[in-house]
Parts: C-alpha cells; sequence; structure tokens
C-alpha cells in the first residue's frame, strides 16, 4: 500500500533537505527507473521533491484529491496517457502526453493507465519492462517508480487492466474516462467524459501554475523580440520560425505551444497559416502567432511588425486602433469577474465604434442591434439554444467576418486552448487565466478604403496574454 498524503509530504520535506550527493544516493536506493526526468537526472530542470518542473508531489497528490471529492459516489475516473502517433511506417512523433491525465499524475509517458475512485484511491497500469524496448526508446517507468516516486496506491501491468477495471466496477454508477473503452467495460454503468470533472478542477491555476504560464510567456516574448530584431527585406517566414523558436529552447522551452503562423502580407489574413514557406517584401507586415510550451504549460503570444522596420501612416492608424480595443477590453476585464461572452461581447462592441471611426466598415447600427446580433451568432458557435434568432446584420458581418472573424480570447493553462469544454458563460474568478486577443484583417479582397491598400497588405492586431486574477 501506497502511504498517506501526510507520508508523502514528510518524505517530500525530507528529500528537499538532503544533498546534491545525499539524494542521488537516496534515489537510487529507494526509485527504479522513472522514465522521464527527475531531479536525480535533471538538476538543472526539477527540484528535489517535484514531480515534473515547478510542481511537487503534493500539489499533484492534493489535484487527487480534489478530483475524487468532485466524483459522484460509486464512481471510476479512467485516464489513458495516450499512444505515440505514427508519421510515416515506424517512425513516430514526438509525443505529448494528455493534459487531463498528466494534470492527476505528473506521469507524461506513452501507453499509461490510471483507475482513481471517488475516495481517493489511485491506481497505475504500465507495460512491462523490456530490454529490446529500452533499448529503442530508453529506460521506461518502472513499479517501484510507480509507488515510490509517484505515489500511486497500487501498480499493475496493462494487461491487467480489464480485469481490474471489472473488479472495480462492481456498485459503480459512473465511469469518467477520456479515451476508448472495451464496450463489456460499460454494460449497467453512466459514462461520462472526464473532463466534465477535471477541466473544471484545471480552470483555476495554482501560484506556481500561474509562474509556469508567465515563464512560458517570458521565453515566448524572447523569441518575438529576436525575430523582430532580425527581420529584414528578402528573408522568408521559415528563417523568422526558426529563429523564434531557438530562442524560446534558448530560455527553456521545450517546444512551441502550437503550430505557428509566421506569415507576411495578405497570407496573414489565413488564421490557420502554417506553410511559412515565402519570402518577405520590405512593405510587408509580418504576423507572428506563437508561444512555447515551459515545464507543461502554454504561452500565446502574437505581434504584427513591419518588416522595414517602420509603420506607413494607414498600419499605424490601425495598429493603434486595434491597441484601443485591446486597452479597453482589458480594463472592462479588471472591472470586475466576468466570462469570455461578456468579453466577446464587449470587444464587439468596441471594435464597431472603432471600424467606423476608422472608416473601414460602411454602415452602422445601434449598440442594441449589434448586441441582438452578437449574442445570436456567439451563442449559435457554441451550441447553445437561443429563444429568439434576430435577423442578421449588414454591419455585424462587416466586422466579424471580414475585418474581425475570431473570438476575443481563450482559456490558457496547460493546452493553449485549455479547459475547452467548459462553457463560455463559466466566470472568470481568481487564478484564470484568458487571451485578449483583437484583431482587424485587411486583405485585397476587403472592403476597406483605398488608403489601407488593396496589394494584399495584411493590418493586423497585437495580441497580448493577460492574466485575470481579480482579488
Amino acid at each position: 500500500m501506497k502511504p498517506s498524503l501526510p507520508t508523502l509530504l514528510k518524505y517530500s520535506r525530507s528529500i528537499a533537505s538532503l544533498s546534491a550527493k545525499q539524494l542521488t544516493l537516496h534515489q537510487l536506493r529507494c526509485v527504479g527507473t522513472i522514465g522521464q526526468p527527475s531531479a536525480l537526472t535533471h538538476p538543472h530542470l526539477l527540484s528535489a521533491g517535484h514531480l515534473t518542473p515547478g510542481l511537487s508531489i503534493s500539489e499533484y497528490a492534493h489535484r487527487r484529491e480534489a478530483a475524487a471529492a468532485a466524483l459522484p459516489s460509486n464512481s471510476l475516473l479512467v485516464l489513458s496517457s495516450g499512444q505515440k502517433q505514427i508519421m510515416s511506417n515506424d517512425i513516430p512523433y514526438e509525443f505529448r502526453c494528455n493534459t487531463d491525465f498528466a494534470y492527476l499524475t505528473g506521469i507524461l509517458q506513452p501507453n499509461v493507465r490510471t483507475i482513481l475512485d471517488s475516495s481517493g484511491k489511485w491506481a497505475v497500469f504500465i507495460e512491462k519492462a523490456s530490454e529490446e524496448q529500452a533499448r529503442w526508446d530508453g529506460e521506461q517507468l518502472s513499479e517501484d517508480a510507480v509507488l515510490e516516486h509517484f505515489g500511486a496506491d497500487e501498480v499493475h501491468t496493462s494487461e491487467e487492466f480489464e480485469k481490474v477495471l471489472l473488479s472495480k466496477r462492481k456498485n459503480v454508477n459512473f465511469i469518467y474516462h477520456n479515451g476508448s473503452l472495451a464496450s463489456q467495460l460499460f454494460e449497467g454503468v453512466d459514462v461520462r467524459a472526464s473532463d466534465s470533472i477535471l477541466h473544471a478542477l484545471r480552470l483555476r491555476k495554482s501560484p506556481t501554475e500561474l509562474d509556469l504560464i508567465e515563464s512560458a510567456c517570458e521565453s515566448a516574448r524572447e523569441g518575438i523580440l529576436s525575430i523582430m530584431k532580425h527581420v529584414v527585406p528578402g528573408c522568408s517566414e521559415a528563417d523568422l520560425k526558426l529563429l523564434a523558436e531557438y530562442r524560446m529552447r534558448k530560455h527553456g522551452g521545450s517546444r512551441y505551444s502550437f503550430p505557428p503562423v509566421v506569415a507576411g502580407g495578405n497570407r496573414a489574413t489565413t488564421l490557420h497559416y502554417v506553410n511559412c514557406d515565402q519570402i518577405l517584401r520590405e512593405q510587408d507586415l509580418v504576423l507572428f502567432d506563437g508561444g512555447c510550451e515551459k515545464g507543461g504549460y502554454c504561452s500565446d503570444i502574437s505581434r504584427s511588425f513591419p518588416v522595414s522596420g517602420r509603420f506607413s501612416a494607414a498600419q499605424r492608424e490601425v495598429y493603434e486602433g486595434v491597441l484601443h480595443v485591446q486597452a479597453e477590453v482589458i480594463k472592462f476585464l479588471q472591472g470586475g469577474i466576468r466570462t469570455l461572452f461578456q468579453l466577446d461581447d464587449f470587444s464587439l462592441d468596441v471594435m464597431r465604434s472603432t471600424v467606423v471611426e476608422l472608416g473601414i466598415a460602411k454602415r452602422d447600427i445601434s449598440k442594441s442591434q449589434v448586441r441582438k446580433v452578437i449574442f445570436r451568432a456567439t451563442v449559435d458557435c457554441f451550441s447553445t439554444t437561443v429563444a429568439s434568432t434576430p435577423p442578421p446584420s449588414y454591419y455585424f458581418f462587416q466586422v466579424r467576418h471580414l475585418f474581425y472573424p475570431h473570438a476575443i480570447g481563450h482559456f490558457l493553462g496547460m493546452d493553449t486552448h485549455d479547459t475547452s469544454s467548459l462553457p463560455w458563460t463559466t466566470k472568470l474568478d481568481d487564478g484564470v487565466v484568458v487571451t485578449v486577443e483583437p484583431g482587424i484583417y485587411i486583405s485585397e479582397d476587403n472592403p476597406a478604403p483605398d488608403r489601407f491598400g488593396k496589394k494584399k497588405k495584411l493590418l493586423t492586431p497585437t495580441y497580448l496574454l493577460t492574466e485575470h486574477d481579480i482579488n
């Protein structure tokens, strides 16, 4: 049996007091192969008593306690870390662990499963150790490490998973899971998605999580500043993409948090442009939309800047217009507990007056009409029932579909689009992190005045990451 939480905390404090040499000997004596970075193998990344960078044994134990408390009585939470995805034949992509699984366990390896019951008992299932597999993939997670390092109550082989699950599901009413399970495991049980339990827990970040997100933002900032300094006419989008990634990794990032957009000119009006294979011209603006993952947490920052190093008068007008929208939304966000729905509604209201003042939108309607149409379109996007649907508005479609085609932001955390199962009506309370990213997109097909250009010239937003932490 695994030690209780107080014992774990005592263990964490005791190893934290050891010297580096003592710690090495202690871990070699007490823990088997871990299969991922630890304070023993990667002291430059992890401190003693931490399972992943910045996150302690006790923080993971508290997460499991909270998850068990959130489960209905007589229910199970069944999670899989995921499998390696194959790029070609037997060549795998780099593995990224399912974030719900990682959040609960601290284990970051493929082909691992876990069962947590509503009493808080935690079982882990791992593949049998294989010397041949270790030759190809490196050391594997051992049973001793599951118990002693990660703190599980039980450890089993993957082959025992179905047998153990069937034994545990006696008198169980609900199973929450994040993957596919054999149908016979479901008989007589109400099966639900695990994110309905875990995303509410993941929404509010602990102080340590906020530090990790801030650190990921700092690393992304270094990458963006580097390409701003080095961009010149004739360089390629790929040059900037590689330079930004190098600088992010140099400052501790482990990878891009999503495929970045590095787009010059009219290409930046394609929201998910990821080809990054064109040459940049002197008159172009460049949109960089990217971020890095660091310690398991993501950043998402975008900037638009001129290749020439200087905005034209029209470019500056629109750039400052977007800054105004962003500043107003941030001010609104800081004014009390809001929701993403309210932020998006407010951003469209401010954007309405901004594009009209700039002369980009040729028609206007009243605020009340705009809000009705905004409500209809936004709610429809998120599959919520609306009692009555107002008619479409020419103005609304000008703003949302031609110049500002995306929402104001999203939750941010272990995933770039974090806790995506939560509705937009979720309150942005203490410790919730959101992005605030308005934008004005003008391409050659948009009906903007001639002074903004018709030669595939992009006028895009400045985006900021904002930590929302109302006291």
